[in-house]
C-alpha cells in the first residue's frame, strides 16, 4: 500500500469511488500541466471538530495517477467513525522537502492549473456572479454538502474550476494567481481561504461521507474552456473595484521556519515604526538595506511590510527612488535575512523617540534587549499589567477632532497660486485658511470640469475621473462662509458676464429669425451657444438645458446647501427623481429628461460642481433625510473651527489675486481634445495609491456610521480630482498651460495627498456630529467614560458595569457587553483577566487612562454632578407638584362638604 491510514472497522454501506469522474477531473483541471514533473499530494481529513489528517504522501505526478487517487477513495470511504473526506490539493508540488518528508506548502508550488471557488453558501447565485466575470468554467462539481437557505430550500455546494492556458509556477505567476482566486471568492461569496493555492479540494470521484453519502461529481463540463491568468485577473480586479471590494494580500506565504520574528507584526505597528525611524536624505545604504530585511523578517515577507518599506522609504525625499525600494524588497524576497527582525526596528524607533510603544501593545521580549524594555526616563505613561507586561499607550476612542486642527492644511498642502490667493483671503474675510482654500479648489475644479480628466490606474484605460467636487463650508450665520465662496467664484462669473454680452445678441437674432421663418424657409441654422460657468436658483431640467449647451460642466453656487438639497423636486410631486438625476451629474454623464408637457430634455455630458455655505442646524436635518442614497456621501464638508476671527482690513494680495484669477479664466476657457487625460508618474502614482489606501482605512475607525464608510470610499475618485485641480494649478504656474503629455509630478501627488488627508480630518469630524455611531462603540464610549470617573478601581467585572451601564443590564445584553469590551481591549483600555465559557468576566483596566484622559475625566465627573443636581431639582419639583395636588383636592373637598 502506498500509504498509512487510520484503522477503522469498516462500515456497513460498501461505497466505490466513480473512476470515470477522478480521469474527468484530471484530465480537465491538469491538461497544461506536464506528466512525469513533479508530486501530487494525496490528502484526507476527518469529519470532526480537529480536522485531523489521516492520509499524507506524495505521489509521482504521472500517468498512475488516476489508479492511485481512485483506490485511496475507497479507503477513504470504507472509514466508519469519524468519517473522512478525500482533499488533494489542486496543483503539483516540487522536490522542496522537511524532515524527508516532501512539503505541501504554497512556496513549494511546482505548477497551479486553475483558478477554483468554494462555493458552499448560496452556490447558484455565487456561480452566476462568478460566471459574468469569467465566462464558463472548465468544470463545476457538486462538492456532496447541502446549503440550506433562509427560506428552508436546500442547494448543492458546488467547487467551480476555470483552467488556466498555462498553469501558474513563477513567484508572480503564484502571487497573481491567490490574488484571482481571491477576488473570485470575494465576487461570489465564496470560501476565501480556498484561494491558498495548496488548499485542500474535495476529489470528484470521491463521497462526502458526513451524514448521507453523496457522491462528489460533475454536473458541467466544459473541458475546451479556459483562462489566461492575466486577463482573468484584470477582469476580476475590475469587477471587484466595481464594488468596491479588496483582495488584501495575495503573496503566497512563507512557510519556512527560518523567520526570525516568531509572529508578524499587524500592518499599525509596521507602519507606526516606518514614522518613528529617522532616515535622513543623506542615508547610510547599509543601514538602508538592513531596514528593508528587518522590515521584511519583522512581518513575514507581507504586503504590508512592504507598504511599511516603502513609507520609511521615502521619508528621504531628495534620493528616494521607488523602483529602487521595490527591487530591493524583491532582491530581499529570494535572499531573506536571519539575523535582523523586529528587534531592530524597535530599537531605532526608541532611540529616535524615547518611549515609543507599539500601537496594538504587542512585546517582543525574545529579540530585545534589557534597555530595550526600560527607557532612561523617570516614568512612562502607563505601566505593568497584571501579568508584569507593559500596557500599550491607550487610543482615543472618544474621537473629538482638536478644533485647531480643522484650520490649516499642513505645510506644503497646496499649489502655490492657491495657497497665495487663500492666505490673503483668509486673513481679510477672517475664516479659516481651509475654508478658503477648499473654494479656491472647487472653483477651479468648475474652471477644469470635464475638459481634462486623470486616469487612476496604469492599466485600465476605462476609469477617468474629471475635476468636479461638492463642497460645502459648515459654520454658523456671521462667519463669512458667502463672502470667501463670492471672491473665489468672482473670476468666473466674470468670464460669463463678458460672454453674455457677447452670446446673447447671437442667440436673440437667431431666435427671431427663427420667429419671422416661412412655412417652406430654411431654417436659420443651429442655436447659437450661450456660455455659461456659474448657475445659481435654477430648476433641474432647466440646468440640464445649460449642460446641453455647456458640456465642460457647471459651478451651482447656491446661497444655502440645504435650499439646493431641500428643493429637490420643489415644483412636482416628490423629489426622487430630481435626487438621482443629481447623482448623475457628479460624474458628467449624459443625462436626459422626459417631461409630459415640455417634451424631452437631453445633454451628452452633464458635470456638475457644487460650492455652498451651509449652518450646522440646517445640515443636521439634511443628514435625517438624505443619507441612504449616497447623495450627502459624495459632499467635501469643511467644518468651521470655532475661533473668533475678524478680517484685517489690509489691501488684497494684487499679485496673488491677479495669479489666481489668470489661473480659473485660463482653464475656464482652455480647449483640449476630447480624449485628453492627465496620467501619474510611477513616483506619482505610489504615493496617490498609497494615499487611498490610508484613507481607505479608516472605515475601520471604532464608532465609523455607515454614513462615514460611505464617504470614505468616495475618496478613491475624490483624491484623484484633488491631484488633476493641483496639476493643472502647478503647470498653469510653471509653463502658462496645461500640456496633457506632462504627466503628474511627486510634488504635486504629495500635496494632493496632503490636502486629502486634512479634508479627510473634516469629514471624521462632520459624520461624528452629525450620525450615531455603532451601538458597540457608544457603548464602549459609555464604559469609558464611567471607568474615567473611577480612578481608584484597577480591575473591573460584567456585574461592575452591568450596575454602571443600566442599557447593558440583563442577561439579554451579555452580547453587546462583550462586543463593547473587547472595543476597549482593542483600544488599550484593559485587558482580560479572567473569562468563562461564554467570554470573558473580568478585566484589568490601564491606569494610563486616568493620566491620558483627565480633561475627559474632569468633564464627565462634572456631567455625572450636573446631572446629579437635575435629577434633585426634578425630584424636589415633582414633590412640590404633589403637595400642591394633595393640598388642592383637600380644599376642593372641604368646599364641596360645606357647600
Amino acid at each position: 500500500m502506498l500509504y498509512k491510514i487510520t484503522k477503522n472497522e469498516p462500515c456497513e454501506q460498501v461505497l466505490k469511488a466513480d473512476p470515470d469522474q477522478v480521469l474527468t477531473f484530471l484530465n480537465a483541471v491538469f491538461r497544461r500541466c506536464k506528466v512525469g514533473e513533479g508530486n501530487y499530494a494525496l490528502r484526507a481529513f476527518e469529519h470532526s471538530a480537529e480536522g485531523r489528517c489521516v492520509l499524507r504522501q506524495a505521489v509521482p505526478f504521472d500517468r498512475m495517477l488516476k489508479g492511485i487517487l481512485v483506490e485511496a477513495a475507497n479507503v477513504i470511504a470504507a472509514r466508519s467513525a469519524p468519517p473522512a473526506v478525500l482533499s488533494p490539493p489542486v496543483c503539483i508540488f516540487g522536490n522542496e522537502t522537511r524532515d524527508g518528508k516532501s512539503t505541501a506548502t504554497e512556496r513549494n508550488v511546482l505548477a497551479a492549473p486553475a483558478i477554483v471557488i468554494d462555493l458552499d453558501k448560496a452556490p447558484r447565485a455565487g456561480l452566476e456572479a462568478a460566471r459574468t466575470v469569467l465566462g464558463p468554467p472548465t468544470l463545476v462539481v457538486q462538492s456532496g454538502g447541502l446549503w440550506v437557505a433562509s427560506d428552508g430550500e436546500q442547494q448543492p455546494k458546488l467547487h467551480v474550476y476555470w483552467r488556466l492556458k498555462t498553469p501558474a509556477s513563477s513567484d508572480q505567476e503564484k502571487i497573481d494567481l491567490k490574488r484571482a482566486r481571491r477576488l473570485a471568492a470575494l465576487i461570489s461569496g465564496g470560501d476565501r481561504t480556498a484561494a491558498a493555492l495548496s488548499h485542500p479540494l474535495r476529489l470528484p470521484g470521491s463521497w462526502h461521507t458526513k451524514g448521507e453519502p453523496r457522491l462528489c461529481h460533475v454536473i458541467e463540463n466544459n473541458v475546451e474552456a479556459e483562462v489566461g491568468l492575466s486577463d482573468a485577473l484584470a477582469l476580476l480586479q475590475a469587477e471587484a473595484d466595481l464594488r468596491g471590494l479588496e483582495a488584501g494580500d495575495s503573496r503566497p506565504a512563507d512557510s519556512r521556519t527560518g523567520f526570525k520574528a516568531e509572529a508578524p507584526l499587524c500592518r499599525g505597528d509596521l507602519l507606526a515604526l516606518a514614522a518613528a525611524i529617522p532616515n535622513p536624505d543623506a542615508p547610510d545604504w547599509n543601514n538602508w538595506s538592513d531596514t528593508g530585511m528587518a522590515f521584511y523578517d519583522a512581518s513575514h515577507g507581507s504586503d504590508d511590510g512592504e507598504d511599511a518599506f516603502h513609507a520609511w522609504s521615502e521619508k528621504a525625499v531628495i534620493v528616494h527612488d521607488p523602483e529602487a525600494t521595490q527591487y530591493k524588497w524583491d532582491h530581499i524576497r529570494l535572499s531573506p535575512p536571519s539575523d535582523i527582525s523586529t528587534g531592530t526596528l524597535i530599537r531605532r524607533a526608541k532611540q529616535a523617540e524615547p518611549g515609543f510603544r507599539l500601537p496594538s501593545g504587542a512585546t517582543i521580549r525574545a529579540e530585545l534587549r534589557p534597555e530595550d524594555f526600560f527607557d532612561p526616563i523617570p516614568e512612562l505613561p502607563g505601566g505593568a499589567g497584571t501579568d508584569g507586561q507593559e500596557w500599550p499607550e491607550p487610543l482615543d476612542i472618544f474621537g473629538h477632532e482638536d478644533p485647531a486642527s480643522l484650520s490649516e492644511p499642513p505645510q506644503g498642502a497646496l499649489p502655490e497660486t492657491l495657497d497665495r490667493w487663500a492666505r490673503s483671503e483668509a486673513r481679510r474675510k477672517g475664516v479659516s485658511l481651509t475654508f478658503a482654500a477648499a473654494s479656491a479648489m472647487t472653483a477651479v475644479a468648475a474652471a477644469i470640469g470635464g475638459s481634462l480628466r486623470i486616469r487612476p490606474r496604469v492599466h485600465d484605460d476605462g476609469w477617468t475621473e474629471p475635476a468636479a467636487f461638492w463642497t460645502a463650508l459648515v459654520a454658523d450665520p456671521g462667519s463669512a462662509k458667502s463672502p470667501t465662496i463670492s471672491a473665489a467664484v468672482q473670476p468666473l462669473r466674470e468670464l460669463d458676464k463678458e460672454r453674455w454680452r457677447l452670446d446673447k445678441p447671437r442667440h436673440d437674432e437667431w431666435l427671431a429669425a427663427t420667429r419671422r421663418r416661412g412655412k417652406d424657409a430654411p431654417p436659420p441654422g443651429p442655436e447659437p451657444a450661450i456660455r455659461r460657468c456659474v448657475v445659481d436658483d435654477i430648476t433641474m431640467e432647466q440646468q440640464v438645458r445649460i449642460h446641453a449647451a455647456n458640456p465642460r460642466g457647471l459651478l451651482r453656487a447656491p446661497d444655502e446647501l440645504a435650499g439646493l438639497l431641500g428643493s429637490l423636486g420643489a415644483y412636482k410631486k416628490g423629489a426622487d427623481a430630481d435626487r438621482s438625476q443629481l447623482l448623475r451629474l457628479f460624474d458628467g454623464g449624459e443625462i436626459t429628461i422626459d417631461r409630459v408637457g415640455s417634451g424631452t430634455t437631453r445633454a451628452d455630458s452633464a458635470l456638475m460642481t457644487v460650492l455652498a455655505g451651509t449652518q450646522p442646524d440646517k445640515i443636521r436635518s439634511l443628514t435625517r433625510d438624505l443619507g441612504a442614497d449616497g447623495l450627502l456621501q459624495r459632499c467635501i464638508f469643511v467644518l468651521d473651527d470655532g475661533a473668533d476671527r475678524v478680517g484685517i482690513d489690509e489691501p488684497a494680495d494684487a499679485q496673488a489675486l491677479a495669479d489666481y484669477r489668470q489661473l480659473v479664466r485660463h482653464l475656464a476657457q482652455a480647449e483640449h481634445l476630447s480624449l485628453s487625460v492627465v496620467r501619474a508618474s510611477p513616483d506619482a502614482q505610489t504615493v496617490l495609491v498609497g494615499a487611498r489606501r490610508r484613507i481607505s482605512a479608516l472605515v475601520h475607525l471604532p464608532g465609523a456610521s455607515g454614513a462615514l464608510q460611505g464617504h470614505i470610499a468616495k475618496w478613491e475618485k475624490l483624491l484623484w480630482r484633488i491631484a488633476l485641480v493641483f496639476h493643472c494649478a502647478n503647470e498653469f504656474g510653471r509653463a502658462g498651460c496645461v500640456d496633457c503629455e506632462v504627466p503628474l509630478s511627486l510634488e504635486t501627488a504629495r500635496q494632493a495627498a496632503l490636502f486629502a488627508g486634512h479634508l479627510v480630518q473634516h469629514s471624521i469630524e462632520f459624520y461624528r456630529r452629525n450620525y450615531d455611531a455603532s451601538t458597540t462603540n457608544t457603548e464602549a464610549i459609555g464604559i469609558a467614560g464611567w471607568l474615567l470617573t473611577r480612578p481608584d478601581i484597577s480591575t473591573v467585572t460584567r456585574r461592575d458595569i452591568q450596575q454602571a451601564r443600566k442599557s447593558l443590564a440583563g442577561v439579554d445584553n451579555v452580547r453587546q457587553l462583550l462586543r463593547a469590551m473587547e472595543e476597549l481591549v482593542i483600544a488599550g483600555w484593559c485587558k482580560e483577566e479572567a473569562r468563562k465559557v461564554d467570554g470573558p468576566t473580568k478585566w484589568a483596566i490601564n491606569p494610563a487612562v486616568h493620566e491620558r484622559f483627565f480633561g475627559q475625566a474632569q468633564r464627565e465627573q462634572e456631567e455625572r454632578k450636573r446631572k446629579h443636581e437635575l435629577i434633585k431639582e426634578a425630584g424636589a419639583a415633582r414633590r412640590a407638584l404633589a403637595e400642591a395636588l394633595d393640598l388642592n383636592s383637600a380644599r376642593g373637598l372641604n368646599e364641596g362638604a360645606f357647600a
